[in-house]
């Protein structure tokens, strides 16, 4: 079973190549869009680093103290993926650079850069990993030992807009039904409804 099967509970409702996360950034002009497929490896990929490079057991907490993302999905799908539970004080975390002066040491802490092409920091505190630089050497397949934390979720069928809000619920409302999400950050409200039309989403 894959990672995001994992989550799922069951078998993905799609075909590997549909589209399930599409990421738009106004202020930066960015565009990433994740298939199932995707989303499957860098999900397996962050899964692995929890398991294999920070330790992280089933019924662990992790910390995901980051800002509406495309990564924001995968690195929480990861950590239930793993059989870990969401809590903002635990002693793993991935911060965002905006988060790195007000978050309290941690046992790990991975920083994000959230830049266009999942572009590394280049310049990270002490003790702190670049998740850009960690990740590439993580396998894409990840295996579960225990069931995944998933809290349960309503299917949503079809491509769903989120605008400058969390993704996650949407995203696994869209894994359960077999659609996707639309995500838009820096929203430029002149843009959304093209965007809709040509992303097909509601």
């Amino acid at each position: 079973m894959t990672a995001l099967a994992h989550v799922l509970g069951r078998a993905l409702p799609a075909e590997p190549g549909t589209p399930f996360l599409t990421f738009y950034d106004d202020a930066t002009g960015e565009r990433t869009e994740l298939s199932y497929a995707t989303a499957d490896n860098w999900v397996a990929k962050t899964a692995n680093l929890l398991v294999d490079g920070l330790g992280v057991q089933p019924g662990d907490d992790v910390a995901v103290l980051l800002p509406p993302h495309w990564q924001t999905v995968v690195v929480t799908f990861a950590a239930w993926a793993v059989g870990a539970r969401l809590h903002d004080d635990a002693e793993v975390a991935f911060v965002s650079p905006a988060a790195f002066g007000r978050v309290p040491h941690r046992r790990e802490t991975v920083a994000l850069s959230l830049l266009p092409l999942a572009a590394p920091l280049g310049d990270v505190p002490p003790g702190v990993l670049d998740y850009a630089v960690e990740i590439p050497v993580y396998g894409d397949r990840f295996t579960p030992l225990t069931p995944s934390t998933t809290p349960p979720a309503q299917a949503d069928a079809g491509r769903v807009m989120v605008v400058d809000e969390d993704p996650v619920p949407a995203a696994l409302r869209a894994l359960h039904g077999g659609g996707g999400v639309v995500l838009t950050v820096h929203a430029d409200p002149s843009a959304l409804a093209r965007r809709a039309e040509v992303e097909r989403a509601h």
